[in-house]
C-alpha cells in the first residue's frame, strides 16, 4: 500500500461529495471541449413565483466550448428559501436548471408564495467557475446592493485546480448587460472582478435578517442539532469536524435526468419518468444531510417543499440557521485562507466577509474570526479526533466516491488530508498533517492512521 497522492487528494476534496451519479446514458455525446467555467442565465424576476418556476439556463462562457447540465462535471443547481414575515414559516423550492435552448422533461412546479414573501437563492456548481447573468429584465423582490458582478473568464488550467482546489477565480473582463437585474435581486457572485468560483447567492442577507426577526419574535423555531450515535452533538456546517478547505459550499438540491432532459426531483416526476436517474451537487451541505447525519443517526432541519408538495426537504439556508443557533465553540467561520475567498491568490477580508454574509455569518465575520492560523489550529485538533471517534459508524457507511475511497470514513480522512494542504496549514502551523491515508493497488483509499 502507498500514501495517497496529495494532488489527487486535492482534486477529490474540491468536490466534497456527490449525490448520486448520472447514469452513463445520460452523459452528453462527445462534442466540443467541455468548459469548466459556465454561465447561468437567470430568468426575469427570479425572486417571484413565476421567475422561480422558469428554468434557469446553463450556457458556455467560452464560445469555443460547451456546457451541459447533464455532464456531472458541469451541472449547476439552484435552491430557494422563502420566508413569510408574518408567520415566520420557511419553505424551500428548487428551481430547475436546463441547457440554454432546451426544454425540461416536465414543466417545473409553480410555487404558491405567501404575500410579501422574502425569497433568497443559493447556487452550486460541479465545475470550476459559475458566472451569473441576468436576462435583462427586473429582479422582482430585491433592493439595493453593494456588490459588483463580474463576467468571469476561462483558460484556467488543470494544474491550477490541483494547486488551489478550484481554478483561479479572478478576471479582467466586465459584463454590464445584466448588472441591473442582478443588483435588483441582491445577487453576489464574488467581490469586484473576483468570484467565489462554484457558489453565489441572491437576497440571502435580507432572508436571514427576516429569519432572525422571526426567531426573536418566537415565530420561527430552529430545532437543536441533537445528539448523534457517538454521544456527541450532531454535525453542522460550522463544525471543525465537518469543514474542509471551502466550508458552507454548494446546495442540497437534487434533479432528475431523463432521456437527455432535466426535471425537478419530486414524487410526481419520479412516478411519471420511469427510469430517470437522480444527480446532486457536491459540497459540505449535502455531505452533512445525506451522509454524515444518516451514519450518526442524526436528523437535519427540514421545511415544507414547494417543489414536492406534501413533503419536507433540506436546504443550505436551514443548515446555516441551525449551525448559527447551536454550533458550540469553537465555531468554524469563513477563514481568509479559503481558496474561494482569495483574490489573485492573496487573502481578502472584504471577499471573505462577502461570502460570509451569504451563509448567515454576517454578524460574526471579522479579521479575528477569519484568522487563517486559528482556523488551521482548530481543524487540526478537532477533525482527526472526531474522525477517530466516529470510525465505527463511518467505516460501514457508503463512500460518495467509491472509486476514490472505500467508505465514508476513508473518504473523510482523504478529504481532511487534502484540506490541510489546500489551506496551507502545514506552513501556517509549522506542523505536518497528522493523518496518513493508504491506498490499494488501484489507488483507492482503504485506510487511515492518526499521528
Amino acid at each position: 500500500m502507498k500514501k495517497i497522492s496529495m494532488m489527487a487528494a486535492a482534486l477529490m476534496a474540491s468536490s466534497a461529495m456527490l449525490g448520486q451519479a448520472h447514469a452513463a446514458a445520460a452523459a452528453p455525446a462527445a462534442a466540443p471541449v467541455a468548459d469548466m467555467n459556465c454561465t447561468l442565465i437567470l430568468p426575469p424576476n427570479p425572486l417571484t413565483a413565476k421567475g422561480l418556476a422558469t428554468p434557469f439556463q446553463l450556457t458556455n462562457t467560452d464560445p469555443n466550448e460547451v456546457c451541459n447540465e447533464l455532464n456531472p462535471d458541469q451541472s449547476a443547481f439552484v435552491e430557494a428559501a422563502i420566508i413569510d414575515p408574518q408567520t415566520g414559516q420557511i419553505s424551500i423550492y428548487n428551481p430547475l436548471v436546463i441547457d440554454k435552448g432546451t426544454q425540461p422533461a416536465v414543466a417545473p412546479t409553480v410555487p404558491t408564495l405567501p404575500p410579501n414573501a422574502v425569497v433568497a437563492l443559493w447556487f452550486g456548481f460541479n465545475g470550476n467557475n459559475l458566472k451569473l447573468q441576468g436576462s435583462g429584465y427586473g429582479g422582482g423582490r430585491g433592493g439595493p446592493t453593494n456588490a459588483n458582478y463580474p463576467h468571469y473568464d476561462r483558460n484556467h488550467t488543470h494544474q491550477d485546480k490541483q494547486a488551489h482546489g478550484h481554478a483561479p477565480n479572478d478576471d479582467t473582463t466586465w459584463d454590464n448587460s445584466s448588472n441591473a437585474q442582478l443588483a435588483q435581486s441582491n445577487c453576489v457572485n464574488g467581490l469586484g472582478k473576483s468570484l467565489f468560483s462554484q457558489v453565489s447567492y441572491c437576497n440571502a442577507v435580507q432572508f436571514f435578517s427576516v429569519a432572525d426577526t422571526a426567531i426573536r419574535a418566537g415565530k420561527l423555531t430552529v430545532p437543536p442539532l441533537g445528539t448523534g450515535a457517538d454521544g456527541q452533538p450532531c454535525p453542522s456546517t460550522r463544525s471543525f469536524a465537518v469543514v474542509d478547505q471551502d466550508q458552507s459550499d454548494n446546495v442540497t438540491t437534487t434533479y432528475l435526468s431523463f432521456n437527455g432532459q432535466v426535471a425537478q426531483y419530486n414524487a410526481a416526476n419520479v412516478a411519471a419518468l420511469s427510469g430517470a436517474t437522480v444527480f446532486g451537487n457536491p459540497g459540505d451541505n449535502r455531505l452533512v444531510v445525506h451522509l454524515l447525519d444518516p451514519a450518526l443517526k442524526c436528523t437535519p432541519m427540514t421545511a415544507p417543499s414547494l417543489t414536492d408538495p406534501g413533503n419536507a426537504t433540506t436546504a443550505q439556508a436551514l443548515n446555516e440557521l441551525q449551525a448559527r443557533a447551536f454550533q458550540a465553540e469553537p465555531r468554524a467561520l469563513m477563514p481568509l485562507n479559503d481558496p474561494m475567498t482569495e483574490v489573485n491568490g492573496n487573502f481578502s477580508l472584504p471577499k471573505t466577509i462577502a461570502y460570509a454574509q451569504g451563509v448567515d455569518q454576517r454578524h460574526d465575520a471579522s479579521a479575528q474570526t477569519a484568522d487563517a492560523t486559528r482556523y488551521c489550529k482548530n481543524l487540526r485538533s478537532i477533525h482527526p479526533a472526531k474522525l477517530q471517534l466516529d470510525q465505527q459508524f463511518l467505516v460501514n457507511a457508503p463512500s460518495p466516491f467509491p472509486d476514490q475511497a472505500n467508505s465514508l470514513f476513508t473518504f473523510m480522512a482523504m478529504r481532511y488530508v487534502a484540506s490541510y494542504q489546500l489551506l496551507n496549514c502545514q506552513d501556517l502551523l509549522n506542523q505536518p498533517v497528522n493523518v496518513t491515508t493508504t491506498t490499494d493497488a488501484n489507488g483507492i483509499v482503504i485506510g487511515a492512521t492518526f499521528q
